[in-house]
């Protein structure tokens, strides 16, 4: 179980991290690959990606880099809040389907048979009440995927 000094240790280390790669410019190196790759989705796509990392301060760290896009706070808080939930029923890393698991006695495929449905409806019902924000463009193709990299390892990992 994770202390309270623990905690405040990882928060603060987040937000160390966010600000660093504010200022090396990896974040917005990271918004012009995801608007180049997702160009209509990629404020949906970010939420996600760091929604699959379940930790405290990832609320933080995806904020800041929707911060980038020019549109309506509420449209993007909405986003930034659901979309990083979307894989809550079946994502294998999220403590409430660890502990569904041990309680049911079943294993991951069995649980997810049943809870995959839940997170497509999450994506599908996000994307409808989403569906009038701002469509993005960017001048220049931004290709390099180099600035994701660290996230996805954290994925993998």
């Amino acid at each position: 179980m994770m202390s309270y000094l623990e905690l405040l240790i990882t928060i603060f280390l987040i937000l160390f991290y966010v600000n660093l790669l504010k200022e090396l410019g990896v974040l917005h190196d990271m918004y012009r690959y995801v608007v180049t790759k997702f160009n209509r989705n990629a404020d949906i796509f970010i939420p996600i990606i760091i929604g699959l990392i379940p930790m405290p301060g990832g609320a933080y760290f995806s904020a800041s880099l929707l911060k980038l896009w020019e549109e309506n706070r509420n449209v993007l808080n909405f986003i930034n809040y659901w979309f990083r939930h979307v894989f809550v029923f079946s994502w294998p890393l999220y403590p409430s389907l660890i502990i569904s698991m041990k309680i049911l006695n079943k294993n991951y495929l069995e649980i997810l048979s049943s809870t995959i449905f839940l997170s497509l409806a999450a994506i599908i019902s996000g994307m409808i009440i989403a569906k009038n924000r701002k469509v993005f463009e960017i001048k220049e193709n931004y290709t390099n995927p180099k600035p994701i990299v660290p996230i996805i390892r954290l994925i993998i990992l």
